[in-house]
């Protein structure tokens, strides 16, 4: 299954349960998806896919940074995702493989 169609998959099971937050950070890692599909011409190969999505974890947590200095520490745990809010800023998970997902 190619990770274009398990985002979409796991956004509507999101949008299920009701799960607000998972909704919104799937429904960006989707339209960059699509962005990098439709720039590329055509599908994405497991390595660009890899790529896009440290940009995006990145893209993420130079957000969250951003909240926490302005004191906006809500803003700052939506921004990163809630299953990276235990974690220090500088910690970082392991980088996820395609088929990970």
């Amino acid at each position: 299954m190619r990770l274009i169609e398990r985002v979409r998959e796991d956004r509507l099971a999101a949008r299920k349960a009701r799960d607000g937050e998972r909704v919104t950070a799937l429904g960006g890692l989707l339209a960059a998806l699509e962005e990098a599909e439709k720039s590329g011409g055509g599908e994405l190969s497991e390595q660009d896919e890899i790529a896009l999505l440290r940009r995006e974890r990145k893209r993420r947590d130079e957000a969250a940074a951003s909240f926490r200095e302005g004191g906006r520490e809500d803003d700052a745990r939506r921004a990163c995702g809630r299953d990276r809010t235990d974690r220090p800023p500088t910690e970082t998970p392991p980088s996820p493989t395609a088929r990970e997902f």
